[in-house]
């Protein structure tokens, strides 16, 4: 393991519109942005973290004023593509457009070169190291450890950054003993405590990556969209305000563990140089 780096937490936020990203663009959509956004930032000040911030670039335009704050606070910009379509289902000139598109765009309201990408929902298509070094990105935070059925299968993921085809990637790594990646939601479903007690078994890596949705933080809204999954619905449906609580409590545990916060693209830095 790279020395520099002994025992690091990265904050990962997908910032995107409500319901996973589902609902089509416009300011009546970002509500989790407006609402849950501001609040994930009052608890990380309070822990000095900063975060890495992945954001889908038709969004930008309307969430100027959440930008600002985040770059403010020292915050790093990433891309989680233009729109939040499946990119397996692209043409490999759709998936260049959105990491082109997506690029430009934050790079032009933020003024910062954007190094990082997150493919929405995890969903990695083929080729995608290949388009990431085509549009001059660094690094990639795709690869989700553990199991998502129709989404991801990924068994055996490194626990620490690798190169893969001359791009960086910053795995999520999954909970302990438990095959799903460490989304604060999932944390918050099986109860942080459980997580801890599960940690004394199995503990956690000394590089963590933390990733959320602002949306996981605001009560969840009804929508007539037909094409939005049972499955999701019942999912957001199910918080009852606890987010805010747990994502608290775990910044608070991974201090006492001895876990510094950095940004994914501090991270790379750190190993690019090692």
């Amino acid at each position: 393991m790279n020395q520099k780096l002994s025992k690091t937490a990265i904050i990962s936020i997908d910032v995107e519109t409500d319901w996973g990203g589902r609902l089509p663009a416009s300011v009546e959509t970002i509500r989790g942005v407006k609402v849950g956004l501001p609040k994930i930032f009052e608890i990380l000040n309070q822990y000095q973290c900063p975060a890495t911030l992945f954001i889908n670039g038709e969004i930008v335009p309307d969430i100027q004023e959440e930008l600002n704050i985040a770059i403010q606070k020292g915050f790093e910009i990433a891309s989680h593509g233009f729109t939040h379509r499946k990119m397996p289902e692209l043409s490999k000139d759709e998936i260049i457009e959105e990491l082109s598109k997506s690029k430009a765009i934050l790079e032009e309201y933020t003024g910062q070169k954007i190094r990082g990408f997150r493919a929405p929902q995890a969903r990695i298509p083929q080729g995608l190291y290949q388009y990431l070094k085509q549009t001059n990105y660094e690094y990639d935070s795709s690869v989700f450890a553990g199991k998502m059925p129709s989404r991801f299968n990924n068994q055996n993921v490194p626990i620490e950054p690798y190169l893969q085809d001359n791009i960086w990637e910053i795995p999520v790594n999954s909970l302990p003993l438990i095959p799903l990646p460490m989304g604060l939601l999932w944390i918050d479903l099986f109860q942080l405590s459980l997580i801890q007690l599960l940690s004394s078994v199995s503990p956690l890596p000394p590089i963590v990556q933390v990733y959320m949705h602002p949306f996981d933080f605001i009560p969840a809204y009804s929508v007539e969209d037909l094409s939005i999954p049972w499955g999701a619905k019942l999912w957001y449906t199910r918080q009852q305000g606890s987010s805010l609580k747990t994502l608290n409590c775990l910044l608070y545990w991974l201090q006492q563990l001895g876990y510094n916060f950095r940004t994914a693209g501090d991270v790379i830095n750190s190993y690019s140089m090692s």
